[in-house]
């Protein structure tokens, strides 16, 4: 479902199954955007709940996911998020975020983004970081 209360606010929400095997997880999210002028920002709740559990197998989880993008201007774009995994039988959390920025200038465009993860999995001591820096060319 994805609604349009107002001028600038999204709200959606869906549920579903999928196939993991010969059982089925139950999937189900719900979530908003609001963009007022430059500013956009974003808010999500997911939930997996595996139909293996029910037989004392831990690994359900909940996802919560938080976003805000600015436009400082038609050339120079902010963004950052984070991202939180709760997963049934883990005792850490798993955690992630990150922000972007991207300018352009006629036919040349500058990208970075820098992403960290901790907890991943559930694990302690399992990290992961990731940097970038691009140029593009339009001739």
């Amino acid at each position: 479902v994805v609604l349009t209360p107002m001028d600038g606010l999204t709200v959606v929400a869906g549920t579903g199954e999928k196939v993991n095997g010969t059982q089925m997880d139950d999937i189900s999210t719900m979530g908003f955007t609001y963009t007022y002028g430059p500013v956009s920002a974003g808010y999500q709740v997911s939930e997996i709940d595996l139909a293996a559990a029910n037989s004392g197998q831990a690994g359900d989880s909940e996802t919560t996911y938080v976003g805000l993008a600015f436009n400082v201007n038609e050339n120079l774009s902010l963004s950052y998020g984070e991202q939180e995994t709760e997963i049934d039988g883990q005792s850490l959390d798993q955690e992630l975020e990150g922000f972007s920025i991207g300018y352009s200038m006629g036919g040349i465009s500058l990208k970075a983004h820098s992403n960290e993860g901790t907890g991943m999995g559930g694990t302690a001591n399992n990290s992961s970081e990731h940097t970038e820096i691009s140029v593009s060319f339009a001739f």
